[in-house]
């Protein structure tokens, strides 16, 4: 049946950038870098995770590695391995959960890939992230039949910049690189917030009062 579709919004961005607005972070030499990607075949852990971690501690970076609930259950072997591998490295930080907002608002720069979390980090905190080219996670494979573009992929190339898995080895290059850049990937990030958002900082209310003035009728 045809759905009534609500210009409402997003809050967990709204969240997310009203925490980042209010963290005040002492400058430090040493950045943090936080890998959240998606699951599924050639996600980055399986593609290129040790070299991507390994690279980020020898650029001396702190490196926060969240990875998705679904590779946890699907692929505890491989979370394991990269444990096993850095675990006795002080800069080197696993994180299993995926709830809490603490880790995105910390980090300076977020690597990922298709996922949903890249938008959201991206938005959210107004710093770049580094995207890396695995395959795409496709659920329906008629999607371009609709015309209309989709949000995870054109995004990729407005906040930040992209390598394959390839070139993990140069991460921590490329990291530095976009840290350096921070302040015009800023001024962009405002620019697209209005552009992609409805109602941003105010979509709660908007829902409530759809659903007040429904409940009314």
């Amino acid at each position: 049946k045809p759905k009534i579709l609500l210009e409402t919004g997003y809050y967990r961005v709204e969240r997310i950038r009203k925490k980042a607005d209010k963290l005040i972070k002492a400058e430090s030499p040493q950045k943090t870098v936080l890998i959240a990607p998606s699951w599924g075949e050639g996600n980055i852990i399986e593609s290129c995770g040790a070299v991507l971690v390994k690279s980020l501690l020898d650029g001396n970076f702190r490196v926060i590695l969240r990875p998705h609930p679904e590779i946890i259950k699907r692929q505890p072997g491989l979370i394991m391995e990269m444990n096993q591998q850095f675990s006795e490295n002080p800069n080197y930080i696993y994180e299993n959960s995926v709830r809490e907002d603490d880790s995105l608002i910390e980090a300076d720069l977020l690597i990922s890939d298709y996922s949903g979390i890249a938008i959201e980090y991206a938005i959210g905190t107004l710093r770049p992230v580094l995207y890396i080219d695995v395959p795409k996670k496709i659920k329906n494979q008629d999607f371009e039949k609709t015309g209309l573009p989709v949000i995870e992929i054109e995004i990729r190339s407005k906040t930040g910049i992209i390598i394959t898995p390839e070139e993990a080895g140069q991460a921590a290059a490329k990291t530095a690189e976009l840290i350096r850049d921070k302040d015009k990937y800023r001024a962009k990030l405002r620019e697209i917030t209005s552009e992609i958002f409805y109602n941003f900082g105010n979509s709660s209310q908007k829902g409530a009062e759809y659903i007040i003035n429904f409940l009314k009728r």
